[in-house]
């Protein structure tokens, strides 16, 4: 497990507001570490949280590209930390770090230097000194061995130093399974009755598209199913790079999966691929309809000794949209919620869980 050096100290500011409390005030947290979003939020216990989402690009800070002068501002100033006696960076697109550094794309993603770095960048970030209670979530999968709970549990548990403000204490460490944020999320947030009642006296199925791996959870009554989750590696990354593909196909040259996923997320609809300019939404639906069947054929075959029907889909993550014909499909009888803003929509449940 990466150890986060006490001597840390920060070399950027942050452009979001503070939260509109006093400094010293113990908050609550809930902080999704993705593979390539930073999601948290954070606030008192019992008021409605302040979210962050920054991108998921960390790295040894000699690795960041120089910005040249005349650029425009940075939209996210990279939050510098150290990592193992190492300077890092953390909170950055992937674009900005040079071509040699390799993005961490595996299952053992919590035990590794870049998460560990986005970990203590996320506490930075609250501006908080005390931090009460902090959910966070891991895959399905993941989440029900002891092990790996407990190693992440000591990553984030105690006193984190900042030389800028001083001394961030974290008390208490809840890890649950990634889905469950969402289906939290929706409790605290959908006003509709009916959705409500599904919830309440049905089957909930709970869909997490994150970049890397698709997450999923049964919920049947307010009770979680163990041996109907689970995890496929089809995710939003294989969308990403088969429409990377498809534009390379098009009109020439390597496909660019990481300047498409960057400006998926800053909401640009277009990139150029050897000086053509093509439509980034055109190039997702064709690549969606191609690779999300097969991602949802795990999960299909997963709930296959599950014996209520599902009454209820919830779609949560950045790439949650695209999986939505899919699970219609699939689920035809079930009603399908994508919660508003989904990209955050497990932090915000993990900090309804602290609250809770």
């Amino acid at each position: 497990m990466p150890r986060i050096t006490p001597e840390t100290e920060i070399a950027a500011t942050e452009a979001e507001p503070p939260a509109t409390r006093a400094v010293g005030d113990p908050i609550m947290v809930g902080l999704d570490i993705g593979y390539s979003n930073l999601k948290l939020a954070f606030g008192p216990r019992g008021a409605a949280p302040q979210v962050i989402v920054r991108p998921a690009g960390a790295a040894p800070a000699h690795l960041l590209a120089a910005s040249i002068n005349g650029a425009p501002p940075e939209q996210h100033p990279p939050i510098e930390i150290l990592v193992d006696d190492t300077r890092w960076i953390a909170g950055v697109e992937q674009g900005r770090l040079e071509a040699g550094w390799q993005r961490t794309l595996h299952e053992d993603y919590s035990t590794t230097q870049a998460y560990a770095a986005l970990a203590r960048a996320a506490l930075i970030l609250t501006g908080a000194r005390r931090i009460d209670v902090l959910v966070t979530g891991l895959p399905a999968v993941q989440a029900a061995d002891q092990a790996r709970v407990s190693a992440l549990q000591r990553l984030l548990t105690g006193r984190h130093f900042n030389k800028q403000s001083g001394d961030i204490q974290v008390g208490e460490v809840r890890v649950i399974a990634q889905p469950i944020g969402a289906y939290l999320d929706v409790i605290a947030s959908v006003p509709d009755d009916e959705i409500i009642d599904r919830i309440a006296y049905g089957a909930a199925l709970i869909i997490d598209a994150g970049y890397y791996s698709l997450d999923w959870s049964v919920i049947v009554e307010g009770q979680v199913h163990q041996r109907a989750g689970g995890s496929s590696l089809e995710a939003m990354s294989v969308i990403l790079n088969r429409a990377a593909a498809l534009a390379a196909e098009v009109a020439g040259g390597r496909a660019q999966p990481a300047t498409l996923e960057q400006a998926l997320r800053t909401g640009r609809t277009y990139l150029y691929q050897c000086g053509s300019k093509l439509m980034i939404e055109d190039l997702l639906e064709v690549a969606a309809r191609e690779t999300t069947p097969v991602a949802l054929e795990a999960l299909r075959q997963a709930l296959r000794r599950e014996v209520r029907n599902i009454d209820l889909v919830i779609l949560a993550g950045g790439g949650c949209r695209f999986y939505q014909a899919a699970a219609e499909a699939l689920f035809p009888a079930a009603q399908v919620v994508i919660p508003q803003d989904a990209v955050a929509t497990n932090a915000r449940g993990f900090f309804a869980h602290a609250g809770a």
